[in-house]
């Protein structure tokens, strides 16, 4: 009488070419989540990408009232726009970017409080561009 074996039978020379693919292609995820967590690759996409939204055309803007374009128009890059832009570097003070066309500050805000929440930063940062563009 024949006996079958239920149980695989063991292969020789490793697991083959899939598994070693998988197993690379798992390591190389491993790493690169690391690396981005570490903070060695950027947390934005590349530049090469595009941007994110489509170019908006002098078209399809109208000015609300003349004083505000005259406003823009006497300062070289427009008015201050400050949002919110974490760095990741475990101090929350400096998670606001404020620009100015090609100009840009990354102000220290609430310097004073141990701990700050996205809401509050988002607060100061509305504040500092109010102030900046006042």
């Amino acid at each position: 009488m024949t006996r079958y074996s239920t149980s695989p039978s063991p292969r020789r020379g490793g697991s083959g070419v899939p598994g070693r693919l998988f197993g690379a292609l798992v390591l190389v995820a491993l790493v690169v989540a690391v690396a981005w967590y570490s903070g060695w690759l950027p947390a934005s996409p590349p530049l090469l990408a595009g941007p994110a939204h489509p170019t908006a055309t002098s078209d399809d803007f109208e000015p609300a009232s003349d004083q505000q374009s005259s406003d823009a128009e006497e300062e070289p890059g427009g008015l201050w726009s400050c949002n919110w832009a974490p760095t990741y570097n475990d101090d929350w003070h400096d998670d606001v970017l404020c620009t100015r066309g090609f100009e840009s500050k990354r102000p220290i805000l609430l310097p004073d409080s141990d701990f700050v929440t996205e809401d509050e930063m988002r607060q100061a940062g509305r504040e500092y561009e109010a102030k900046l563009n006042g």
